[in-house]
């Protein structure tokens, strides 16, 4: 046992030397920043560059959507009031179909009742 734990605290050990050689940081360029000082300015201003880029991007896609929704917006207020407009006449002419209808049956009686008059009046003069 104490070989496996010898031979573990070995390993851990040249792992270690091996990293400290090597550092593996998580922000890598504050290797950089030591050791090239231009370079990282540079590769910082560039990075200040890229998040403008980006929220000048996202504020241009958000004109845009806004744009475009106020014209769907500007067009759905639109074809609302053609569609009212629509019923509307719709509605006029339905009530006009309806007087039409009705004056057509009331026609349609008068001429009924004449020829039933004239019907009775030629049956009259044989009768």
């Amino acid at each position: 046992m104490p070989k496996q734990e010898l031979q573990r605290e070995r390993y851990k050990n040249s792992a270690l030397e091996t990293a400290m050689q090597q550092p593996l940081n998580v922000h890598r360029w504050r290797l950089l920043k030591g050791t090239d000082p231009e370079k990282y300015e540079l590769l910082e201003s560039y990075q200040t560059a890229q998040k403008k880029l980006l929220k000048k991007k996202k504020y241009v896609e958000k004109a845009n959507y806004s744009q475009l929704l106020k014209e769907k917006n500007d067009k759905i207020k639109t074809l609302s009031f053609e569609i009212n407009m629509n019923e509307t006449y719709m509605s006029s002419y339905q009530t006009e179909i309806s007087h039409l209808k009705e004056e057509i049956r009331k026609m349609k009686l008068k001429q009924f009742f004449r020829e039933k008059k004239e019907d009775s009046s030629i049956f009259g003069k044989f009768g």
